[in-house]
This record gives structure tokens, C-alpha cells and sequence, in this order.
């Protein structure tokens, strides 16, 4: 007995894997920030073009509870927020990491990205850790 396959599931067949090859590339191939700003770059300055994004890379470690909450003023838009965790080779407890924001410049102005590190049931008393970035979107 011999089995044929038709032309019209060979086409249907090719244009799953079609489908399914560019939604891979597109989760896949999503644009990074060309600059990212950490810690050493607390109470600073920079300059950003409309339009454009950047990153904010800040160490964390929420298994101690403690959390960054960072707010924008209207010019900036938080796109992406995610904890990305250090490297853990002997699968330890507690391993501490790096929460990073993709920020949009959304509007030309005077911008600021601005975090607390804090645990979230605590008052904000002003003594907790801070980051503020002054951003001119040109």
C-alpha cells in the first residue's frame, strides 16, 4: 500500500512552519536598548533622543523582601520591567540579581526615572536606598 501525500497538505504543512518560524523570530528578535544605566549612574544626567529607549539595570534581591519601585514623569514610558537573577552554579538559596526597566522617551523635555529599594510593607521614611536619573529628551 502506498501513501501519497496531496500538494495541498505539503502547502498547508509549509505555511505552519512559515507562521510558526516568525513568531519565533519575533519574540525572539525584540529590539534591546542600545544603552543601559546602572547604580553608577545615580544622580546623573543624560541625553536621549525622542522616540528612543533605554535601560535601567539596578541590583535586587527580592528574596529579602526588598524591592525596587521605580516611577516616571509623563515624558517616559516603563515598557518593560523584569528580574533577571545571578548566575546560581550551586543552585544556592537567596541569590541576588538585577531588576531592569526598557524605558521609552516618549515626550522632548526635562525627564526623570526615579527608584526606592525598599521592603513594600514598610512607611518610606527617606533613608532607604534611592536612584534618580535625570533624562533631556531631545
Amino acid at each position: 500500500m502506498r501513501f501519497r501525500v496531496s500538494d495541498k497538505i505539503i502547502s498547508i504543512t509549509l505555511g505552519i512552519f512559515t507562521v510558526l518560524a516568525l513568531i519565533i523570530c519575533t519574540a525572539g528578535c525584540v529590539q534591546q536598548p542600545a544603552v543601559t544605566f546602572t547604580q553608577e549612574d545615580n544622580n546623573t544626567t543624560v541625553q536621549v533622543a525622542a522616540g528612543s529607549q533605554f535601560a535601567v539595570q539596578l541590583e535586587s534581591n527580592p528574596t529579602t523582601g526588598y524591592e525596587w519601585n521605580a516611577t516616571v514623569s509623563k515624558g517616559l514610558l516603563i515598557t518593560n520591567s523584569r528580574y533577571q537573577q545571578d548566575a546560581n552554579p550551586g543552585n544556592m538559596v537567596g541569590v541576588g540579581g538585577n531588576q531592569i526597566w526598557v524605558v521609552k522617551a516618549s515626550a522632548v523635555g526635562k525627564q526623570t526615572f526615579s527608584a526606592i529599594y525598599k521592603q513594600p510593607w514598610m512607611r518610606t521614611t527617606g533613608k532607604e536606598t534611592a536612584f534618580v536619573l535625570y533624562v533631556n529628551v531631545t
